[in-house]
């Protein structure tokens, strides 16, 4: 059985930062600043503080010559091991293409995360349940409305939203995008025969943070039409958690051939490709939820609540505003971030400052981050925005009134109107 300390960290860090648009005309999304930090650095100090010694970074040829640098300028504890896939491609692509690079059970962290500590308890898990597909849901936070008065549920992309169904023990039965429910959420029987309470909710969000057995692999490439991990790969593997193989066809182990290409037959192959494994008295990891035969797959969900630890992702601009505010208030991120205090600057609210900055006179900072080498005129109000490295704004600008993230192909502009 493989144990936490087997797993073998991989980042997709080749997302082509679509929904970051215009932010990630000059800057590939996994080195957009975060509190003045690239968003791979969070991963990377992710790993490390769960004791990873190594990982596998995927870049695109988009991304192959920032994330390059960047490794150049790295000091930390990890073993980085750079590989370069061709095209744009979705999640589940990437994977077959650097399928031969990864040797084990495997962790797959998106380029965009930004997350405390939660890897050991999700690696315990998997571990435990003699999991194939474990992954991390988080709660929604409540918000306020518009008039601060009212607690409403955050607005999410229509793309955002799974239906999660979860059983008591934290076993994940249910795993299907909104988007992909025309009319109504049909239920397998085998599934309420065998769970007689289900949670089902869309206010779980899927932060695309993945442990999954290596024989998925071998699935992937038999399944070609699977682009997506987390809209195709993980519901797929879900749903097969309770085919019988006597009533409801050939088992899905027996279907799949091994990452080597090896010629395995009947129980050979389920014993092979399949993470599950009775216990030495003969019963399952949990009691009444797995039987040899029926469950081939077995698939968890560790669940942060609200207040637990903070997990996002930056996927979208607003998205990304929502991370750099959160993390403004946050000690233990924005204490250990790049800053400076230039002179006669008064920093009001929680505003972070990137080094070589020059700031004009009866300027007005509140909730915002400024990136390094930026130029900020006289009686310039900047509140609530993210300012990238390098841009000049004019005397009495108020970008953020019409655009409160400013890129860098806005540097030599003295108004932020969207062009």
């Amino acid at each position: 059985m493989v144990s936490a300390s087997d797993l073998q960290a991989v980042i997709l860090a080749c997302e082509d930062g679509k929904r970051l648009y215009p932010l990630t005309q000059d800057v590939p999304a996994p080195l957009l600043p975060v509190l003045n930090n690239p968003l791979l650095h969070y991963q990377l100090e992710l790993l490390e503080k769960a004791g990873y010694t190594e990982a596998l970074v995927v870049c695109s040829r988009v991304t192959e010559v920032g994330v390059a640098k960047y490794k150049e300028t790295y000091t930390g504890a990890l073993t980085l091991d750079l590989v370069v896939v061709n095209g744009s491609l979705d999640t589940a692509e990437v994977l077959r293409q650097v399928a031969g690079s990864i040797r084990s059970d495997f962790l797959l962290l998106p380029g965009d995360l930004v997350c405390e500590e939660v890897l050991r308890d999700l690696a315990e898990l998997h571990v435990s349940k003699r999991s194939d597909v474990t992954m991390v849901v988080k709660e929604e936070a409540p918000v306020k409305d518009a008039k601060g008065r009212k607690t409403v549920r955050p607005k999410r992309d229509e793309e955002d939203i799974d239906y999660v169904g979860l059983t008591q023990s934290g076993r994940l039965v249910i795993k299907l995008p909104k988007l992909f429910v025309e009319e109504a959420l049909r239920i397998q029987k085998a599934l309420l025969r065998r769970h007689e309470t289900v949670t089902l909710s869309t206010t779980l969000q899927d932060v695309s943070v993945y442990v999954l057995a290596h024989w998925v692999l071998g699935f992937l490439d038999d399944q070609r039409a699977i682009t997506s991990v987390q809209n195709e790969l993980v519901p797929a593997l879900v749903r097969r958690q309770f085919r019988n193989p006597t009533t409801g066809g050939e088992p899905l182990t027996k279907r799949v051939g091994s990452v080597a290409g090896e010629a395995l037959r009947g129980d050979a192959m389920v014993a092979r490709m399949s993470s599950w494994r009775p216990s030495p008295d003969g019963d399952t990891a949990d009691p009444g939820e797995g039987t040899p035969g029926v469950n081939e797959v077995r698939c968890f969900a560790l669940t942060l609540r609200h207040g637990e630890a903070y997990c996002s992702q930056a996927k979208t601009l607003a998205a990304y505003c929502t991370i750099n505010r959160e993390l403004l208030t946050m000690r233990e991120f924005s204490d250990k971030c790049p800053w400076s205090m230039p002179d006669g600057f008064r920093p009001k609210d929680s505003t972070l400052v990137g080094e070589g900055c020059h700031l004009g006179p009866k300027g007005t900072l509140k909730f915002s981050v400024i990136g390094q080498a930026c130029k900020i005129g006289e009686k310039a109000k900047i509140n609530n925005c993210i300012i990238m490295d390098g841009v000049t704004i004019g005397d009495k600008s108020d970008p953020n009134i019409r655009y409160p993230v400013a890129p860098r192909r806005n540097r030599k502009r003295t108004s932020f109107e969207p062009q």
